[in-house]
């Protein structure tokens, strides 16, 4: 009973120590996000935000974050690089809509979050730098934000005429593209250079 308490406390200190690094203004961003949306659609650029093209631009977006974080591993052989890595493939392999990648991707996001929190002394000094933890943070709650489109959530505070694939598919399309500027980020840091900074 005490190891399952201790685990507990142990992973409600990592939430804790991420959203103190994390401005709590991060998580209005997607309501940002969906004004730009909203505006967008009333501009010819309408026509590339649909479903159909974010189908295409997702995996794309994905292969290139997913290819990037490889280097990262190369150049930087810290942990850090690795989970990032898990992260930019199990999101890959969910936009490739393959049988059963769907669950996949929740089991595999669980597991991932889980090892982050359970060896989180491992991803210092990254998970030191509050830009790379408030990206996590603003990342994830994009993701969950558009989900709740997807579950139809909202549907009676949309705009007559406006459908909620515009919100889900270009949310979380703005959630991949956030994810590949986090790798990018996260290659120009050295965790050697970042050990030696107060």
């Amino acid at each position: 009973m005490n190891k399952i308490k201790n685990s507990v406390n142990w992973h409600l200190q990592t939430a804790g120590q991420v959203f103190n690094k994390s401005p709590l203004w991060i998580l209005l961003l997607p309501l940002g996000f969906m004004l730009l949306l909203l505006g967008l659609d009333q501009t010819p650029l309408s026509a590339y935000m649909n479903k159909d093209s974010a189908e295409i631009a997702a995996p794309m977006i994905l292969a290139v974050a997913f290819t990037l974080s490889l280097f990262n591993i190369f150049s930087d052989q810290h942990i850090y690089h690795k989970w990032l890595a898990f992260f930019a493939f199990i999101l890959f392999m969910r936009e490739l809509h393959f049988y059963g990648t769907n669950n996949g991707f929740y089991i595999g996001f669980l597991l991932l979050m889980w090892w982050g929190s359970k060896y989180r002394q491992r991803l210092v000094p990254y998970f030191d730098k509050k830009i790379l933890v408030s990206m996590i943070v603003l990342i994830i709650w994009t993701y969950l934000i558009s989900k709740s489109f997807d579950r139809h959530y909202w549907d009676s505070l949309i705009p007559e005429g406006v459908e909620s694939d515009l919100f889900e598919e270009n949310l979380e399309l703005i959630g991949h593209l956030l994810f590949l500027v986090l790798v990018f980020i996260s290659g120009r840091m050295k965790s050697v250079t970042l050990e030696n900074q107060p």
